[in-house]
Parts: C-alpha cells; sequence; structure tokens
C-alpha cells in the first residue's frame, strides 16, 4: 500500500528526531506528539458544536465488553485511499478501551493536523467511515456526549482526499494527517486491547485475527 508521502515523511522524522512528547494524563494514552489535544468527552462532537484549531482526543470507554461484533475499517497497516481499507469483524466478548477522534476546524477555516498517539495496548481497529462510526455509536459512543446522526455526509475520513492513517508495526502507535475545509468535520474512532507486557501481547492480535472475520469490499 502506498502511504500519503507527506505523511511517510513526517513520520520519519518524528523516528529522528529527539522531541519532547506531552504526556496526557488521561488512561491508556502513553504519548502523544503534533496537532493533538486530549481532553474529557466533550457534550457534543455533532458538526459546527465543537469547533478548534487542532484535532481533539478523548477516552470514551474503559474496560468496556463488547456486547455484539464490532465492524472496524482497518486493523493494521496504513490508508490514504477507500481501497486501502479492509474492514474487519471484531468478536463479541472482547474487552476493550475505545477513543475518540474529532476534527472540526472554525468556521470556513481550513487546518491541516498531524499528530500520532500511542497507547499502553495493542490497537485492535480504526474506524474511519461514517457508516460504521454510527453503527458503532450505540455500543461504544460516551455517555453524555452528543453524536452526529445517521447519514450524515463528511463524518469519517476523506481517504481520497489528503486524509491517511498509519498503525505502527507494534500496533501501539496510530498516525492521523487530516486536511479539513469548509463547514465539515472528520472523525475516527479508535478500539485498543488490554495491556498486555513483554512479547506475550502478540497473542492478543493473534486472537483477534483467528476469532474475528474479514470482509473485502
Amino acid at each position: 500500500m502506498q502511504m500519503n508521502r507527506a505523511l511517510r515523511a513526517w513520520r520519519g522524522g518524528l523516528a529522528l528526531a529527539a522531541v519532547a512528547i506531552a504526556q496526557p494524563a488521561l488512561a491508556g494514552i502513553v504519548s502523544t506528539s503534533g496537532d493533538v489535544e486530549v481532553i474529557d468527552a466533550p457534550e457534543s462532537v455533532r458538526g459546527g458544536q465543537f469547533e478548534g484549531s487542532v484535532a481533539r482526543l478523548f477516552q470514551e470507554h474503559e474496560g468496556i465488553i463488547l456486547t455484539d461484533s464490532l465492524m472496524v475499517d482497518a486493523v493494521s497497516g496504513s490508508a490514504s485511499l477507500f481501497e486501502d481499507v479492509n474492514p474487519t469483524l471484531l468478536s463479541a466478548g472482547l474487552t476493550v478501551d475505545s477513543y475518540y477522534v474529532h476534527v472540526d476546524p472554525v468556521g470556513t477555516t481550513p487546518i491541516s493536523t498531524m499528530f500520532t498517539v500511542t497507547f499502553d495496548g495493542p490497537i485492535l481497529g480504526v474506524i474511519v467511515s461514517g457508516e460504521h462510526l454510527f453503527a458503532s455509536d450505540a455500543m461504544l459512543g460516551a455517555a453524555g456526549t452528543a453524536y452526529p446522526g445517521h447519514g450524515r455526509s463528511g463524518r469519517g475520513l476523506d481517504l481520497d482526499s489528503p486524509d491517511a492513517f498509519s498503525i505502527s508495526e507494534d500496533q501501539t502507535t496510530l498516525t492521523l494527517e487530516i486536511l479539513r475545509t469548509g463547514k465539515v468535520f472528520d472523525q475516527v474512532r479508535v478500539i485498543v486491547g488490554q495491556p498486555i507486557p513483554g512479547p506475550g501481547g502478540a497473542a492478543l492480535l493473534g486472537a483477534v485475527a483467528v476469532f474475528g472475520s474479514r470482509r473485502r469490499r
């Protein structure tokens, strides 16, 4: 798969540079870097109700058990085109943390955000399509937070534009590049497994591959 050049170059710069990384005081997040603010769950992530100049990241649930199977758009790798994603069904019964990324520029001012977030457990999947975001709201949405209604266009990433994402090889770090213009917004849901110290952590990823069924578009 080909990843957006700017995203690749930016990630390479992070790997080579010794930079000070903010340590957000939020359970499950080890570190962040770039244009992102870690916050508590807001009252609303509907369009025009929570605007800002950077991406916002918050935890929706910690240690929640999936009561039903969950469709995610990717479990590994990177994507800058819709054809790059590989929807995968995570099995019911998994214990996970869920996080939400919200990017909504102020008015019609365009913003371009690049950032990484590292979790203390393996990333089991990311949800970047509006369809799958809506389908997972009832199970994973934060209590007290209002989410966009069904059919709200532009809610997920625009992967055929400059938007792109990448999951690191060790499954703990998500990199996002989002360009947002006009009165539209982008959102991503991140599903993270429970921390497993040492090399045994790979066993959890293997379990997901065995018990989750993949569906290609």
